[in-house]
């Protein structure tokens, strides 16, 4: 079945009104909002950067990336992960509380390496303290765990991944004072 439709045609030139605004004009001649050329642009030289009218980033630019906590960041999520296998051999020779603290250092290191690589460029300080302090606390836990049921192996595998987080952090703190 079809419906009959109807057409609604107008003459050029008749267009509904809106909101008061004029009817355009028909094709080929000016209207009132025909583009009005002025005279060509002058070009000179380009204003310095940061001048208003220039497109500039907001704000100061980002300082460049520091290797040293790319560095840090990558390490510390690797001890986290060395830390994860430690809760597990610490819940496997039933020490509970050990095993617990082991996680906890190992989700701390897990972080922040993370944070770390993520505001690589950032100069706070926050992310750096923590991950110092979580690389400190597994290495305390690697001499628990060597003195209770570990052995050596465990705290010497602690030592090799927590002395690269410490002594590199250590570096790169007196360089971003220096200011380098």
């Amino acid at each position: 079945m079809h419906l009959p439709t109807r057409r609604h045609t107008r003459p050029p030139g008749q267009y509904p009104q809106q909101f008061g605004a004029p009817a355009p004009a028909p094709y080929g001649q000016q209207g009132p909002y025909a583009p009005q050329y002025g005279p060509p642009a002058q070009y000179g030289q380009p204003a310095p950067y940061g001048q208003p009218g220039q497109w500039a980033p907001a704000g100061r630019p980002l300082p460049k990336s520091s290797g040293y906590r790319v560095a840090v960041g990558i390490i510390a999520i690797v001890y986290g992960c060395w830390l994860f296998m430690q809760f597990g051999l610490g819940t496997a020779r039933d020490m509970g509380f050990l095993a617990f603290l082991s996680m906890v250092a190992s989700g701390g290191n897990l972080t922040s390496g993370i944070v770390l690589l993520a505001k690589q460029r950032s100069r706070l300080r926050g992310a750096p303290i923590t991950a110092l302090s979580f690389a400190g606390f597994g290495l305390l836990l690697g001499a628990l765990f060597a003195g209770a049921d570990g052995g050596p192996a465990i705290f010497l595998v602690n030592l090799l991944l927590a002395a690269p987080v410490l002594i590199v952090l250590g570096i790169g703190f007196l360089r971003e004072r220096r200011g380098l």
